[in-house]
Order: structure tokens, then C-alpha cells, then sequence
């Protein structure tokens, strides 16, 4: 009698704690989407694999154009260790939404801030306001006898409130990295996450040999860039002694590779 007793306390205790995980699950859910709608485009939130292999193949022809570069243009991030009277436009990545064509009429300047300059007319406006996670890389290498580009990268980053359900509205950072180059290829990829939790660095950090605020001879170092990663869990910490998240798509970026 005790036994079936205890049999039937243990069966009552499985479905209670049954329901229990699955009113966590439905809570956790609605709380966190597996998509959300941003300007009538539908993204899926972090972390997610649904358009990881989406970023892989456009990685991958990301660096099938750095192997045959010859020059690397980043475009927008941070400049460390510049003078406060550093141009501001050194900050601002391209408005640019397709693959430019630009004749290397100027030859190819020392530093990305002198390369627009030089060649403005041919590279578009720049991004007027720019958030701190967006900028642009542009590779060039030969190509049918002649130095041309060989595809532009676009990483941008949006702030957006969607409803929550609840009445309210609910923040997501939105990430979208897009890719053009001479062969007609586009690749692009999108996702979001909510802006209360942080995942790994997103941006490019520029480094310089020298740097001269008068416009006298300037030499820029390497960039590091890094991409948004979909399938990292954002907010995710880890233990002490342990490596925490971060981003797959992380490059060191020459001038002249």
C-alpha cells in the first residue's frame, strides 16, 4: 500500500513539475521570440543558427577576395590613440549599397581618410550619423590586368522597439552585413537581439603608424573587424578562468596585405 503510495506521489510530482517546465518554456518564449518584424522584414533573434550558414557563405567569399588583395580600405569604427582634432569623417563608414567602380587615378593613399578624399566621386556620400557597430571594408586587387575592386562589405546596425505582448514594447539591436563584388555575387545576413543583453564587440578598431592633423603624411596601421556572429548566446558570461562569447568572423586587416 505504502508503495503504490509513493508510486502515485512520484507520478503527481512528474506532472506538476512537467507543467511547470513547460509554462517556463511558453514564458521564455513569448518573452524572447524566434522572430521578430522590423520595417516588414522578418529577422530571427539571437542566438540563432537560422542564418549562420547564410554568414558563412558570405564569409567565405569574403576571403576569397582578402587571399587575392591588394590594398584594404575599412571605413567607419574607432581610431585609437588619435588627437582630438582628428577629422571627424574618419568615423563614418559608406552610404554605399552596391559594388563601386573607382579608377585609381590618385594611386592608393596610406590611410582610408585620404582615400575617400581622393576619390569621393567615385565612392559615394558617406553615412552621415553612423552607429558605433556599423563600417565598411573594401577590397581591392588585379583584375583583367588592372588593380579594381573586388567586393565591398556593408555592416550596419539599427535600433528598433517591436511589441512585446504584453502591452509594451521590447528593444532589439538589429545587424545586417551585406556583400558585393565584381563577379555579381550578393550575400547578406540579418538577425537581431535584444538590446538588453550584450554579446560579443561589434566594429572595426583602427590602428596607426603615424598620423598627421595638418594633412601632412599619414600611415594607418592594421584594423581589426568584427562581424556579427548570429549563433553566439547573447548576454552569455563566462566562468573565471574560462573564455566568454565571441564572434566568429574576427579579421586583422591590412592597408597593403
Amino acid at each position: 500500500m505504502v508503495l503504490g503510495e509513493l508510486l502515485i506521489v512520484l507520478v503527481a510530482t512528474g506532472v506538476v513539475a512537467g507543467l511547470s517546465l513547460a509554462t517556463w518554456l511558453v514564458f521564455v518564449r513569448s518573452a524572447v521570440p524566434a522572430r521578430i518584424t522590423v520595417g516588414g522584414r522578418s529577422v530571427p533573434v539571437a542566438p540563432t543558427y537560422a542564418v549562420f550558414p547564410s554568414a558563412v557563405r558570405l564569409h567565405a567569399v569574403f576571403q576569397h577576395h582578402l587571399a587575392a588583395s591588394r590594398c584594404v580600405y575599412v571605413f567607419g569604427g574607432d581610431h585609437l590613440g588619435l588627437e582630438s582634432e582628428a577629422p571627424v569623417r574618419l568615423g563614418r563608414p559608406l552610404a554605399a549599397d552596391h559594388l563601386p567602380g573607382v579608377t585609381l587615378s590618385a594611386g592608393l593613399p596610406e590611410d582610408s581618410g585620404s582615400f575617400y578624399a581622393a576619390y569621393a566621386d567615385q565612392l559615394g556620400p558617406e553615412k552621415a550619423s553612423a552607429a558605433p557597430g556599423e563600417f565598411t571594408v573594401l577590397v581591392f586587387g588585379p583584375r583583367s590586368g588592372m588593380l579594381a575592386p573586388l567586393c565591398l562589405v556593408q555592416v550596419e546596425q539599427v535600433e528598433a522597439s517591436v511589441k512585446d505582448g504584453y502591452g509594451g514594447f521590447a528593444r532589439y539591436t538589429v545587424h545586417t552585413v551585406r556583400l558585393w563584388d565584381a563577379d555579381g555575387t550578393a550575400e547578406c545576413y540579418a538577425f537581431a537581439e535584444p538590446a538588453a543583453r550584450r554579446s560579443a564587440f561589434v566594429g572595426a578598431m583602427h590602428t596607426w603608424y603615424r598620423y598627421s592633423p595638418a594633412g601632412g603624411a599619414s600611415e594607418e596601421g592594421p584594423a581589426v573587424a568584427l562581424f556579427p556572429d548570429p549563433w553566439l548566446w547573447a548576454g552569455s558570461r563566462a566562468e573565471p578562468g574560462e573564455t566568454g562569447a565571441f564572434s566568429r568572423f574576427g579579421y586583422l586587416l591590412c592597408l597593403n596585405p
